[in-house]
């Protein structure tokens, strides 16, 4: 186990911007679909992928303020459950409606992506194109958690 947790600012901030990247591109596709009336972004949360800790949280688009402590909250807490069960690639597969324990949040290397904002598939599928653009090699992977979960936004 780590004694210290820490990243690197420059690529934390070039993850951000690959997220806004697909927050947009996706929001611009579904936006006009059932289930995304009001919605125009969200929290993401870029954690260590041990511990699930926070290194980078940010509003990317918009939320209302009624809305927006829970996505701030959400998706940090997909991060923490992904990060509690290492051999999930994808907080869907800890997915628990119940509980509010949805998907959203997927590994990417020693880190984990999450978002809450947008329709539960919908945040997965942005972080998915999210790691996708940061790393081409991503694209095995992402396809294989779309399949997973049945991700119709992907």
């Amino acid at each position: 186990m780590k004694e210290k947790i820490g990243g690197d600012y420059d690529y934390l901030i070039f993850l951000a911007s690959q997220s806004r990247a697909a927050v947009e591109s996706i929001l611009q596709q579904f936006k006009g679909q059932e289930g995304w009336a009001g919605r125009g972004g969200g929290y993401l949360c870029i954690a260590d992928g041990e511990s699930g800790f926070p290194l980078f949280t940010a509003l990317i688009g918009e939320a209302s303020l009624q809305k927006a402590p829970k996505y701030l909250s959400f998706c940090q807490e997909k991060a923490v459950r992904l990060a509690n069960h290492p051999d999930h690639e994808a907080s869907w597969e800890s997915r628990n409606v119940e509980k509010n324990q949805l998907a959203g949040a997927v590994r990417f290397g020693e880190l984990i992506l999450s978002f809450s904002g947008l329709p539960e598939l919908g945040d997965e599928a942005a972080m998915l194109k999210t790691a996708k653009l940061a790393s081409a090699e991503f694209g095995v992977v992402a396809e294989r958690i779309a399949k997973r979960s049945k991700n119709p936004y992907w």
